[in-house]
């Protein structure tokens, strides 16, 4: 297979950012010729001149907002040349002038219906994911309002959630099946059920499952107070295949929860986690202990409460432990002094070798002891015939 002339790349934190010089660096040493860089997300949407202008960059271009029209027109445009009549015309794409000067097209308005934006070729992975390596993104947005989050100023509004219909997911889900002979797909939206639209949409899938069984399990990401509003879903999402959940439980301290505008309690997580864990769906959750309000008897109260919550339950586990990134375009962002990207913790400045070997554990969790904890829960899954 020939070196790609064009690497892409989700950036939705600076971490992500960081993996992707590194990569792109060594793709370079590698064949020889540094590919040209595209990124989206998140992250790179809202640190897009930043990324652009920095003296280590390795990102060409950045698309903001809907990606597909921006992306098709700008390989099209890469494929004739990057002539600059051409990179003017594409909507959301964010680049330098020849003169090294910013240049931001105005993006798209979230598109309503998802379905429109066209199919996706899946045929270029199959046979290249493991049948436990598939992933699908079925939605965008998110109903909540967090105020860490930046989902919702990457889609212009918060507390909105778009997604595909029922008919798309049971066909793709059918396709990495039945066709790319996938075992578990990792349902990767933000908030796979959460508005009224999404628990519509849930019910039909569920529909179309009982209808044309499928060999397969599945994970997804909910709020807590979806769960405890929903048991009967997550009961029916289980009878068709659903084996875990993520739930983001961020803090055990209900005023942090507040600040954060999180929308959820203390305890409204834990009924959440044992209605999962009765139902028989593995619960994950990530937490923030290393935040502005943090203090020695923060740290014990969240680790005496996920203790309990662990030794509670037979499916809950802690997956990571996390420093809440403070975006300066989030909600909250304008509450705090930023150092480069996002707000940093002074101590964590003063004593930079502790801060390296944190990024160090954190690339260790997502990119290996995370993989391997997944793979061992989806393997050891008695697989459901059709």
């Amino acid at each position: 297979m020939p070196p790609a002339s064009v690497l892409g790349f989700t950036l939705n934190s600076e971490p992500m950012l960081t993996a992707a010089n590194t990569i792109a660096s060594a793709y370079e040493r590698h064949c020889g010729s540094p590919p040209i860089i595209v990124a989206g997300g998140y992250f790179a949407s809202s640190a897009d001149a930043e990324i652009l202008t920095a003296a280590d960059r390795c990102i060409d271009f950045i698309v903001r907002g809907e990606g597909e029209p921006a992306l098709t027109a700008l390989l099209e445009a890469i494929d004739a040349g990057c002539r600059d009549e051409a990179l003017a015309e594409i909507p959301g794409l964010s680049r330098l002038s020849p003169g090294g000067s910013l240049l931001r097209q105005p993006k798209v308005e979230p598109v309503a219906d998802l379905d429109s934006l066209g199919g996706l070729d899946r045929s270029a992975v199959v046979g290249v994911l493991a049948p436990e390596e598939w992933s699908l993104a079925t939605s965008r947005g998110c109903s909540a309002r967090c105020a860490f989050c930046l989902i919702g100023t990457h889609w212009s509004r918060y507390g909105l959630w778009r997604g595909h219909s029922a008919d798309w997911v049971l066909e793709a889900c059918r396709h990495a099946v039945r066709v790319g002979g996938a075992r578990h797909i990792q349902m990767v939206d933000d908030q796979f059920i959460g508005s009224p639209a999404s628990i519509e949409r849930a019910w039909r899938i569920v529909e179309g499952l009982k209808a044309d069984p499928l060999p397969f399990t599945f994970s997804i990401m909910s709020r807590a107070d979806t769960v405890v509003q929903n048991p009967d879903l997550l009961r029916a999402l289980h009878q068709v295949g659903l084996f875990s959940a993520f739930i983001g439980i961020e803090t055990s301290d209900e005023s942090v929860s507040l600040k954060l505008r999180k929308g959820s309690s203390p305890e409204t997580d834990v009924q959440a986690i044992r209605i999962l864990d009765e139902i028989g769906i593995r619960s994950q959750s990530g937490t923030i202990v290393f935040h502005p309000w943090m203090s020695v008897d923060s740290l014990r109260r969240d680790v005496r409460f996920f203790r309990e919550l662990m030794g509670s339950t037979r499916h809950f586990r802690i997956i990571s432990i996390n420093e809440l990134d403070i975006f300066r375009r989030s909600a909250l962002g304008g509450q705090f002094k930023h150092k480069g990207f996002s707000w940093r913790y002074d101590w964590l400045e003063e004593a930079q070798p502790i801060h390296d070997v944190y990024l160090m554990w954190v690339a260790f969790q997502h990119n290996v002891l995370f993989p391997i904890l997944n793979a061992i829960e989806v393997l050891g899954e008695t697989w459901r015939g059709p």
